[in-house]
């Protein structure tokens, strides 16, 4: 395994996040969901539920050679975006 790097953009979505149980009774209602059905609910998460990429623009202007000698082998619409 390489290292490689992460860098998190973050958008607003309207989904129900782990940070809902810091709300007290959410948290309480999530367990007792867990204990109705384990198999549901918030607690569930393993905490990358969704993840999205992303293009880098024009990533030929910024980046270093080899970095760009590491791109190099993608096709320039990768990744692809499915709608």
């Amino acid at each position: 395994m390489t290292d490689h790097y992460d860098i998190e953009v973050t958008f607003p979505v309207n989904v129900q996040a782990l940070n809902s149980l810091n709300n007290q009774q959410a948290k309480l209602k999530a367990i007792q969901d867990w204990n109705s059905d384990p198999s549901v609910g918030i607690l569930t998460s393993a905490g990358a539920d969704y993840i999205g990429w992303e293009k880098v623009p024009n990533r030929d202007e910024n980046l270093s050679v080899a970095s760009q000698d590491e791109l190099s082998v993608f096709p320039a619409d990768w990744p692809v975006s499915y709608v």
